[in-house]
């Protein structure tokens, strides 16, 4: 569900924000110019939720916690390796946000003209962004495999700490797309206007 319920949240936001603009353009009280903030505020922290677990390949596969079923590459079927790919990796290798800041690119927003094919253009960029984490899948596995990502007794390499990294910036950057398009496309509510 997690393109659907990154669209539906984008769409909550983008009307937080038409509220929002249109309390501070035509001087809504103090009272309801922070509840619009405050609802603002909370919509973005559920398009981070379900667009920051998206970054994590291990959440759009049956392989999430441990490989299962046919096997023939021998993965993990370890059943803390999604935890370990969710915190435990970033905690032993002390990845901080001033490591990966200066790698943060400018924001641009999503385009969110018609499409021919009559698709919501968020959901397809939703869609596309989680496609190309589940991509990331087998590499991810193959990743630990080859004792790269410091479970166990493995220390953490360059490669496993590279690809984490690359992970987080990678939702960073789409979270920040799906803020700033929500913020541009969103009209001023005109019934409060």
């Amino acid at each position: 569900f997690s393109p659907w319920a990154m669209t539906e949240n984008f769409q909550k936001l983008r009307s937080a924000f038409s509220y929002l603009k249109a309390f501070e353009e035509v001087g809504g009280t103090p009272e309801e110019v922070a509840n619009a903030k405050a609802d603002v505020v909370y919509a973005m922290g559920l398009m981070g939720h379900y667009i920051g677990d998206a970054a994590q390949p291990l959440h759009s596969t049956v392989h999430h916690n441990g490989w299962v079923g046919a096997n023939p590459h021998g993965y993990t079927t370890w059943p803390g390796f999604h935890s370990w790919i969710d915190g435990g990796f970033v905690a032993k290798a002390k990845v901080r946000f001033a490591d990966i800041a200066p790698r943060v690119l400018p924001v641009e927003a999503i385009v969110l003209g018609n499409r021919e094919d009559g698709r919501d253009p968020f959901f397809v960029a939703a869609m596309d962004y989680l496609l190309a984490q589940h991509a990331l899948v087998e590499p991810l596995y193959q990743l630990e495999k080859a004792g790269k990502l410091g479970n166990g007794e493995h220390p953490v390499t360059p490669e496993g700490r590279a690809f984490i990294e690359g992970q987080l910036l990678k939702g960073s950057q789409m979270l920040a797309r799906a803020w700033v398009t929500a913020w541009q496309s969103a009209p001023i509510d005109t019934y409060l206007r």
